[in-house]
């Protein structure tokens, strides 16, 4: 008991002697609109996605009719507790229990960001000429979303694999993270990436893309907050 009680106080004299990051806020008078993507699709049909090329495509299809429209109404908001700013997460969006959107699903205005998790993209996309790679369909579905993060398998001309963060500003499409901290044995065959760095999503707007693992080292979710993140965007297919 003694000794959990030191440990206790120690850990607790850390968080309050830590410096307060700088320049990682928002002004009070901001909404940044950020829409979470989550199919919720069974593995096999990304396995069959990576190999039919009309399972690809519609798999594409059905994360851009996420992207715009809402299953459920906003789902809260949530204060930042860097300094005085307010990030309000105001929307999720996900399929309902039978499977397909609805005719009377709301369809809401374009929002600041959109995240689409953890290798849901049906493809591998090149990390080093990633617009170049995409097939005619996804080519097309990207160019109708607003700025997103999307999770998908990525490729070097190497030949090696990673699991990868990818950024598509609106008439762009370029990598921006290789997960940094791999799991044991599951990702052997991956190669990991430099430790995540922010990513401006748009003016003033610092994202740190974080791939699932990735959260389970404090010290690098640190880094990112004092290199200047203002928000932390963990990508995951769980």
């Amino acid at each position: 008991s003694a000794g959990l009680a030191v440990l206790a106080a120690l850990v607790a004299g850390a968080g309050a002697s830590a410096p307060i990051p700088t320049g990682s806020t928002f002004d009070t008078s901001d909404t940044f609109d950020g829409a979470v993507v989550q199919p919720d699709r069974p593995t096999s049909v990304l396995a069959a996605a990576r190999n039919v090329a009309a399972v690809r495509d519609w798999v594409v299809t059905e994360l851009a009719s996420l992207a715009a429209s809402s299953a459920q109404p906003p789902v809260g908001a949530a204060a930042s507790a860097v300094g005085t700013g307010t990030l309000k997460v105001a929307r999720g969006a996900a399929h309902p229990q039978g499977g397909e959107l609805g005719a009377a699903a709301p369809v809401l205005p374009a929002p600041d960001l959109v995240l689409i998790p953890e290798g849901a993209w049906p493809h591998a996309i090149s990390t080093e000429a990633p617009g170049r790679s995409l097939p005619a369909a996804s080519a097309v579905t990207l160019a109708a979303l607003p700025t997103t993060v999307l999770g998908a398998a990525g490729y070097t001309t190497e030949g090696h694999s990673t699991n990868s963060a990818f950024l598509w500003s609106g008439d762009d499409l370029r990598h921006v993270y290789a997960k940094h901290h791999l799991v044991p044995v599951g990702e052997a065959g991956l190669v990991a990436g430099p430790p995540p760095a922010p990513v401006a999503v748009a003016p003033g707007r610092n994202v740190i893309p974080l791939i699932c693992y990735d959260v389970a080292f404090p010290a690098t979710i640190r880094r990112a907050v004092v290199g200047g993140a203002q928000l932390l965007a963990v990508l995951t297919d769980d």
